[in-house]
């Protein structure tokens, strides 16, 4: 986990020690912690960091949010940033970015648009999938994805996931969280098209 400058010892607290779920209401945008804004509406959340938000960066909400400070979010898309919400972890950069395998504990880097690498014990068919879910899926299917995801990963799992570049990595994951997961692999194995006899 890349911290950003100037991120606070506050939000680092926010972030690390807190025990965080997702709030129970769905968008395609962001999965919101919202019970860090209860617990720390006392306190200061200066701006800072608030350049685009990409997909995969941690957020919290700033002072200039009112009622939102305090607020812990994973960004599901890139968006533009209102200055309201600091950038304080990145999950990947344009040059450069590193993926920890949750299975394996390896570390796989990629510069540019390149594909991260994925576990080499899966099938060619698996591994040849290099398309990102904005082209393999429809807008409905991808709100269907999200609306699974948010609802059946617990939010370390859901950055992971929603992490990955293509519909070949999250099919790996899916199929090494099966046991873990068997309500999102249930629902998801139909749309990322897994066939038991894969496994």
């Amino acid at each position: 986990m890349e911290f950003l400058e100037g991120v606070t010892a506050l939000e680092k607290k926010v972030i690390l020690d807190e025990v965080h779920s997702y709030r129970g209401d769905t968008s395609a945008y962001m999965i919101r912690s919202s019970m860090t804004r209860v617990r720390y509406k006392d306190e200061d959340f200066p701006a800072h960091q608030t350049d685009a938000i990409k997909k995969g960066d941690i957020l919290i909400c700033n002072n200039e949010f009112g009622q939102y400070k305090g607020e812990t979010q994973i960004a599901l898309k890139e968006m533009k940033n209102d200055g309201t919400r600091n950038i304080d972890v990145v999950k990947a950069t344009p040059h450069k970015k590193t993926i920890v395998d949750p299975f394996t504990g390896n570390k796989s880097a990629s510069k540019g648009k390149e594909r991260t690498t994925v576990n080499p014990d899966v099938t060619s068919e698996i591994k040849e999938d290099l398309r990102p879910i904005e082209e393999a899926f429809t807008k409905g299917q991808q709100e269907m994805l999200h609306n699974i995801v948010e609802h059946h990963m617990p939010v370390d799992r859901q950055m992971i996931f929603m992490g990955y570049e293509t519909v070949g990595e999250m099919k790996v994951f899916l199929i090494k969280n099966r046991d873990l997961l068997p309500e999102a692999y249930r629902q998801l194995k139909i749309l990322f098209q897994i066939k038991e006899e894969e496994l």
